[in-house]
């Protein structure tokens, strides 16, 4: 059985314990999901049906680089009345260059479907990983 403890996973053995430091993938899936936990525990009382609304946001670092994401909420700037999107962010820490994806669109029961699915992880870590890229790329030519 493995267990993820402070940073490690633990393998158990027959009576010896070895731990393997988690990789910055792993470390960074870790980080996501704990923001998207965040997001699905206060999105049910903090976004309305209707309307427009302060986003509901949680942001974790990318390990092994410089830039840090965000998992947002919002109102949908076409349709704020009805619709809320999902959004994916990426800066590099210390500047104001934020890249931006839309990951999901629809009223908020549909976001909180799409949060509460299998997908959600996956499609998320995937937005943040590419946007990350690119926010690396324009540093590396910038410099």
């Amino acid at each position: 059985m493995n267990i993820i403890t402070n940073g490690y996973i633990n393998f158990r053995g027959l009576n010896k314990v070895e731990q393997k430091p988690l990789s910055n993938k792993e470390k960074t899936k870790k980080s996501m999901n704990a923001a998207l936990d965040y997001i699905k525990e206060n999105a049910e009382r903090r976004v309305p049906e209707n309307g427009k609304y302060t986003k509901l946001m949680a942001l974790f670092d990318i390990n092994g680089t410089s830039n840090e994401a965000r998992i947002a909420i919002e109102y949908d700037p076409v349709d704020p009345k009805n619709k809320r999107t999902v959004t994916a962010g990426v800066v590099r820490k210390g500047t104001d260059r934020l890249y931006t994806s839309y990951i999901s669109t629809g009223t908020k029961k549909e976001i909180l479907e799409f949060l509460n699915s299998k997908e959600c992880p996956d499609t998320v870590y995937k937005s943040v990983k590419k946007l990350s890229s690119k926010v690396d790329e324009y540093f590396y030519h910038k410099n």
